[in-house]
């Protein structure tokens, strides 16, 4: 037994040797050379650093973690380096909950020129010295908090002669650490959530790498670069905010742009953003990424803004990127014509950008039978009357309709037939979103009757459905009236057969692509992005959604507004962007917030046997209070052959009807912004 307890001990006493080697020597990693308080906590901190003497910038990774590292061009003598710890994801002062301080004592430790790197030894040390209240070490504890959301950003601080303070960057991870960052052992769990506490040095870093090149001395100008806001990327058209602040001494007037200015515009809150020690210490910026369809969809590329500073400031924080991404899909307008406020979206026919909006497709009597739609890509029957009977009579001119079984077997035959229609084999019944792409909503006649104007024959002009492919969660099938261009959905019943098939080979890639009508659908269509909706950040913007789907941004809130009638909703919406007292006043930074078009609020419809109602789904994937129960929400779409009425949509069923008056009608409101 005293043989064991005597191991034990020997065993401990080299444990307590070899740390107390750890703390004063670099474990493997290349020490500084330079004078210093050997016995302070930084210069036992820089010991653990593994040092380049080449400045630059490279991130040394000795774990299987990331580090933070700093660089200099010339010796420098620091006080202190210092690690603040937040609750929120922004480094804002008001989120601060505790700091580390490692001090060089009165001389300082002298820092040669050279980039210095953590390690896993030195992000041990350094989590360890985190209090531990209720952990049986700081690492540990401080995993607890980063857990719990309670430890979300921090930032290390570099303290100069005069106890000047220079800042590094907010470190604040990315979407692969859920915009968080702590001292960790990101390397636990095959390197995702809900990773794990440091327990040795091999495995303690941070989720990504960070540098600071820091400045040769105080005095001067010194510029933090910091975002106001912690996003991963930014859709177009919409923006995100950063601030400059000075420190160190004198002035400098602050510049900020994008280096491909085709991208977008940046202003700064004062202009010019003119800075100066003990006067105006810091202005925000705001960065726009223009709405251009011209980008292909799902663009995603990273960039950098161009900042300078005058009177030689020493920027921080720089280069500063960004990521501009675009929606999976871009809508299509309301109305034939130009584009204006009431015409928003792709616009088509006369003075649009696709035009024409239709085209007969080919040359000899069989390919005569179809017509292309120039904007979706879409090839469609050109005789709607031709498929009441199997097999379909191409020449018929009277319009039959017939069961859903029935359409479904006609289909099959034409795609089987010795002489299919167009030459082409993969014909199918449309999904909603393809039928209801057809609808041009400012002909003031019957849809049918613009159809026969624009290409196509023997359209219904009276009420006369067409049958989709696309099931509602009760099992009936969505319908489009061919006369009125409403949406609804029926089950044993009939209506009219109208093929359609993706021409990729004619259009490879239509400006208009179709979504999916649903996350799950095996239709036809544009797969979902997921997530869909996304809060579009922390603070005060999580009151907004951004689709990626469409592009769109949304008021979270499906009752912000109250409900109103028409005028009142568009006068509410407005208030938005005008009046301080009104509710949602600039909400999430925006002043351009409007009632959404019909094919916009239509956008945000999920069917496919959805076992829970369209609002629910709204309401599961980010909105919150999105009525149903057979409430409607506006459009600012105007119903053309009713003009006292507008368009509004069911959120519980997605059944749009005409038959709301703008005066007497009283319906909730759910704002939009973007697509123009």
């Amino acid at each position: 037994m005293l043989i064991k307890i005597n191991k034990i001990i020997r065993s401990s006493l080299m444990l307590l040797v070899e740390s107390l080697i750890l703390i004063s020597c670099s474990s493997g990693a290349i020490n500084a050379s330079g004078t210093s308080n050997q016995q302070s906590d930084l210069s036992q901190y820089k010991n653990l650093l593994a040092y380049s003497s080449q400045n630059n910038s490279r991130l040394i990774s000795s774990t299987q973690n990331n580090q933070q590292s700093f660089s200099i061009n010339t010796t420098v003598t620091l006080l202190n380096v210092g690690v603040k710890f937040f609750s929120s994801n922004t480094c804002s002062n008001n989120s601060l909950v505790t700091e580390i301080n490692m001090s060089g004592g009165e001389q300082g430790v002298a820092f040669p020129a050279g980039t210095y790197t953590s390690t896993g030894a030195s992000n041990l040390a350094l989590c360890n010295r985190y209090p531990a209240a209720d952990s049986p070490n700081g690492c540990t504890q401080l995993y607890t908090l980063f857990e719990s959301n309670a430890i979300q950003s921090l930032q290390f601080e570099y303290t100069y002669s005069g106890s000047n303070v220079v800042a590094a960057g907010c470190m604040s991870g990315s979407a692969n650490s859920s915009f968080k960052e702590t001292i960790l052992n990101w390397a636990a769990n095959n390197g995702t959530s809900p990773w794990g506490a440091c327990n040795e040095s091999a495995n303690c870093g941070f989720s990504q790498s960070y540098n600071v090149n820091l400045p040769d001395t105080y005095a001067t100008p010194i510029i933090n670069i910091n975002p106001l806001t912690t996003v991963e990327s930014t859709m177009m058209g919409n923006a995100f905010q950063f601030t400059a602040t000075i420190s160190g001494a004198g002035s400098s007037t602050v510049t900020a742009a994008f280096i491909n200015p085709a991208i977008g515009i940046i202003t700064s809150a004062t202009d010019p953003c003119s800075l100066s020690v003990g006067g105006v210490e810091n202005c925000n910026f705001t960065a726009i990424i223009y709405w251009n369809p011209l980008l292909s969809n799902n663009y995603n590329a990273e960039s950098q803004i161009l900042i300078n500073a005058t009177n030689g400031g020493f920027l921080i924080g720089t280069p500063f990127s960004y990521v501009a991404i675009s929606p999976a899909v871009y809508l299509a307008a309301t109305e034939s014509g130009p584009s204006s406020d009431n015409n928003i979206g792709i616009t088509y026919d006369s003075d649009g950008r696709v035009n024409p909006r239709f085209t007969t497709y080919g040359s000899t009597e069989t390919e005569s039978n179809c017509v292309l739609d120039n904007m979706t890509g879409l090839m469609w029957a050109k005789n709607l009357a031709g498929f009441g009977t199997n097999p379909p009579n191409y020449n018929s001119t009277t319009f039959t309709k017939i069961n859903y079984a029935a359409a479904k077997a006609l289909i099959e035959s034409m795609n089987s037939s010795s002489n299919p229609l167009c030459g082409y084999r993969d014909w199918s019944l449309p999904t909603i979103n393809q039928l209801t792409s057809i609808i041009n909503y400012g002909y003031s006649s019957a849809l049918g009757n613009w159809l026969n104007s624009s290409g196509f024959i023997n359209a219904p002009t009276t009420a006369a459905q067409i049958w989709s492919t696309t099931l509602y969660n009760n099992g009936n099938v969505v319908i489009l009236n061919m006369a009125t261009s409403l949406v609804n959905n029926q089950n044993g019943s009939t209506a009219g057969v109208w093929p359609v098939r993706l021409a990729i080979d004619k259009i490879p890639n239509p400006i208009v692509k179709i979504a999916k009508p649903g996350s799950t659908s095996t239709e036809s269509g544009v797969t979902w992005p997921n997530p869909r909706f996304v809060i579009e950040s922390s603070g005060i913007e999580s009151n907004c959604l951004v689709d990626n789907l469409t592009g769109l941004m949304w008021v979270r809130n499906g009752v912000l507004l109250d409900q109103n009638t028409w005028a009142g909703a568009i006068e509410s919406v407005n208030a938005m962007n005008t009046t301080a007292s009104a509710a949602g006043y600039n909400l999430c930074g925006y002043s351009d917030w409007r009632l959404p078009n019909i094919n916009e609020l239509r956008s945000l419809l999920s069917y496919v046997n959805q076992t829970t109602t369209l609002a629910e789904w709204l309401n599961s994937n980010g909105f919150i209070n999105i009525r149903e129960e057979g409430y409607l929400y506006w459009s600012g779409t105007t119903v053309a052959a009713t003009p006292a009425n507008a368009w509004p949509v069911n959120m519980s069923n997605g059944i749009s009807t005409a038959s709301q008056a703008k005066t007497t009608s009283t319906v909730y409101v759910l704002p939009v912004r973007g697509g123009k």
